[in-house]
């Protein structure tokens, strides 16, 4: 199917109409147009993703993260920082003034860096693979390298042998320090090799089912 995109959602999807229905289209761009494949169908909305992109938008860059075309730990690394800034910014006053009825000018502080900021990810596991969701999908993309997280939590994406998690969940945090708590839900008890992590990071504690098995 061919469509134009509009304009984007509050995830940053682009929004089409076809056939009296809104789409939403991952990794598309407002003015782009594009032949997509349906990945869901309803009664009064589709989602898609591009199968082919026959008119790109000047303001689309490629994305230095290997995964991004599968993954869908994140949205937005199709747009350049300056525009990411903009739609964040665009989304909060349009909340705030749909469900507050407060029309502000937010203040936007830029990060020094664009990539590695982020201190906190989740991931899924899954017989021992560890990843993020592909977009529309539960199959799990698996990453060694989050280009959004701070190296700390890199450092652990590096090191999951350590962690033999089977199937579950993973949160990484990380704080000014670089200090890191991993929170783990799973099944089984995984066989943490803790001091092996502790000469990696600085690991002050590990959660597991909501129960503090390492640190205070």
């Amino acid at each position: 199917m061919k469509v134009t995109i509009e304009t984007l959602d509050h995830h940053g999807r682009g929004i089409t109409h076809q056939d009296g229905k809104v789409g939403f289209i991952e990794n598309a761009l407002k003015g782009e147009i594009c032949e997509i494949e349906i990945t869901k169908d309803n009664t009064k909305y589709f989602e898609g993703k591009v199968s082919k992109y026959i008119e790109t938008s000047p303001k689309r860059v490629k994305s230095k993260c290997p995964y991004y075309d599968r993954c869908g730990g994140c949205h937005l690394r199709h747009m350049s920082y300056e525009d990411t800034l903009n739609f964040k910014k665009d989304k909060l006053i349009n909340i705030l003034y749909k469900y507050a009825g407060l029309a502000i000018e937010p203040i936007v502080i830029k990060n020094k860096n664009r990539d590695f900021y982020r201190n906190k990810i989740e991931l899924k596991v899954k017989n021992g693979i560890y990843g993020f969701y592909e977009s529309s999908s539960h199959e799990i993309v698996e990453i060694d390298r989050c280009l959004n997280a701070e190296e700390p939590i890199n450092t652990i994406l590096r090191s999951t042998d350590l962690l033999n998690i089977k199937n579950g969940s993973l949160v990484i945090k990380s704080n000014y320090n670089g200090e890191i708590i991993l929170s783990i839900e799973s099944e089984e008890d995984p066989d943490i090799d803790i001091e092996r992590l502790r000469e990696k990071v600085k690991l002050v504690g590990i959660i597991h089912n909501e129960k503090t098995i390492f640190g205070a």
